[in-house]
C-alpha cells in the first residue's frame, strides 16, 4: 500500500473509531404524522394512489405491504405539502432482473423482468414539501422518483434495498434531502440529472445527504452490460447540478464502473465533513481509482486530486490485501447495519416482508456480499413461472404484480 493509501487508512481507521464512539440512538425522532393532526389516513395494500388535497394531511402506512404492486408501486399526488409515513414496498424484479428486453442489456429469451423506468414510491405533490419517512423499498428499479410536478422532497429513516438502478432520482430538479437512511446493494445511490430533452439549471438548489449508510452494488445486469456499478452521484456534465451537502454517511464500494461520479464536485459543495469512504475492493482496484480522469464539471482530472481538495470531510479505509471483502464489511460496515435495523421502523419493517425477491445463487462478485446480505439471498426464492420508530440512525448524533414483459424496441 502506497504513502496515500497507508494516510488515507490511518485517517479511516481514526473516523472509525469516532463514528463507533457516537452511535448511540436517541430516544425520540421527529415524524410528520405529529404535525398533521386529525387528518391522518390509514394506508391500505388495496390503494395504491394518494392525493393530498387538504392542509396538513398524512398517510399513516405503518405495518402495510404492498408486495409486487405494479411499475410505480405508491404515487403521491396533490397540491399541499404531504407526509408519508411507514409502510413496506417490495417489488418483483430479481438479481438478474435486465434494463430493457434487448439482447444490449443482457435478455436472452424467455419472461422478462426490465426494471427501467420502475420505482417504489413517485412523489408528484405540487407544494413546499413532501416527507416520507421510516419506509422500506426493495426490489425496484427506482428507490424514490420524484415526478414532474414534485416539490421538495425530505426522505428520512428510509431502508431502500436491491434497487437496480436509482435509490433515489431527481430528474425534475427538486430540493431533496435524505437523511438518515440505509441504501443497501443499490446501482446508483443519488441522481439529480435531468433527461436530456429536459435540461433544467439546478445550481440555486441544495441536495442534502446527511447521516445515511450507502452501499452500492453491481447486479448480474447493468446498462448494456457495462461493468461495474454505478456512482454515489449521477449529476450533469456541464456543472448544472445541485450543490452538495455530503455530512455524517458511511459509503461503501469496490467495483465502480469508468467515469462513475463517486465523490462530490470540489467546486460545487456547500457543507462536507465527517465522512467514511470504505472501499472494499483490491487495493490495485483503489489505486486505478484514484488515478481515474473522469470528465466531470470541477475540472479535476483524477479521484486523487478531488479527494485532496475535499480535504479532511472525506475518510477513505481501504480493505487490506490479507482480508477477504465479507471480513473486512463484516468488521466495518455489518454492525452499523445491524444498530441501523434495530433502532429504525424500517428495519423492523424488513423483517416482517421477508427476504428480497432475488434468487438464490445469482449475483456477481460485486459490493454487496456482507454476510448479513448473502444469508438473506440464501433464502430467496425465484418466483415459478418467470424469474421469479422512535429512534434516529446511529450516525445521526454525529451529524397486483406486474406480468414479465415480452421483448420490446428499446429505449433510453
Amino acid at each position: 500500500m502506497g504513502t496515500g493509501e497507508t494516510r488515507a487508512f490511518r485517517a479511516g481507521a481514526a473516523a472509525a473509531l469516532l463514528l463507533a464512539g457516537l452511535a448511540a440512538p436517541a430516544a425520540h425522532a421527529e415524524s410528520c404524522l405529529e404535525q398533521a393532526g386529525a387528518a391522518v389516513e390509514p394506508a391500505s395494500a388495496a390503494k395504491t394512489t394518494y392525493v393530498f388535497d387538504a392542509a396538513r394531511r398524512a398517510v399513516n402506512a405503518a405495518g402495510v405491504l404492498w408486495r409486487d404492486a405494479g411499475h410505480h408501486a405508491i404515487r403521491l399526488r396533490g397540491g399541499t405539502s404531504a407526509c408519508w409515513s411507514g409502510g413496506a414496498i417490495q417489488g418483483p424484479y430479481p438479481e438478474d432482473a435486465v434494463y430493457e428486453c434487448a439482447f444490449e442489456h443482457g435478455y436472452r429469451g424467455g419472461p422478462c423482468w426490465n426494471f427501467h423506468t420502475t420505482a417504489g414510491i413517485a412523489p408528484e405533490v405540487a407544494a413546499p414539501e413532501t416527507v416520507i419517512e421510516d419506509l422500506l423499498v426493495s426490489d425496484y428499479g427506482d428507490g424514490v422518483s420524484l415526478e414532474a410536478a414534485s416539490g421538495a422532497v425530505i426522505v428520512r429513516r428510509a431502508y431502500l434495498r436491491d434497487l437496480h438502478d436509482d435509490a433515489v432520482e431527481n430528474d425534475f430538479a427538486a430540493a431533496v434531502t435524505v437523511a438518515d437512511s440505509l441504501i443497501e446493494r443499490a446501482f446508483m445511490a443519488f441522481a439529480s440529472r435531468p433527461r436530456s430533452r429536459h435540461p433544467i439549471d439546478q445550481r440555486g438548489n441544495v441536495f442534502t445527504i446527511r447521516g445515511n449508510l450507502v452501499l452500492l452494488h453491481r447486479f448480474t445486469h447493468a446498462y448494456k452490460g457495462r461493468p461495474g456499478h454505478g456512482g454515489f452521484f449521477k449529476w450533469p456534465q456541464n456543472g448544472s447540478g445541485p450543490r452538495f451537502a455530503v455530512t455524517d454517511n458511511v459509503f461503501v464500494m469496490d467495483d465502480p464502473g469508468r467515469g462513475q461520479l463517486t465523490l462530490p464536485l470540489a467546486n460545487q459543495v456547500a457543507e462536507c465533513r465527517n465522512n467514511k469512504l470504505l472501499w472494499a475492493g483490491t487495493a490495485g482496484a483503489y489505486r486505478a481509482w484514484l488515478a481515474e480522469d473522469g470528465e466531470h464539471s470541477d475540472g479535476l482530472r483524477s479521484n486523487r486530486a478531488r479527494l485532496k481538495a475535499l480535504g479532511s470531510c472525506y475518510a477513505v479505509v481501504v480493505k487490506p490485501a490479507g482480508q477477504s471483502k465479507a471480513a473486512f464489511l463484516a468488521e466495518h460496515w455489518d454492525p452499523l447495519v445491524a444498530r441501523w435495523k434495530a433502532a429504525n421502523p424500517a428495519g423492523r419493517a424488513a423483517l416482517q416482508a421477508g427476504p428480497s425477491q432475488a434468487p438464490a445463487g445469482a449475483g456477481s462478485d460485486s459490493t454487496g456480499s456482507s454476510s448479513s446480505s448473502q444469508a438473506s439471498r440464501k433464502r430467496a426464492r425465484r418466483p415459478e413461472g418467470s424469474s421469479r420508530s422512535t429512534v434516529t440512525s446511529p450516525l445521526r448524533s454525529i451529524r397486483s404484480k406486474p406480468a414479465a414483459m415480452e421483448p420490446a424496441t428499446p429505449s433510453r
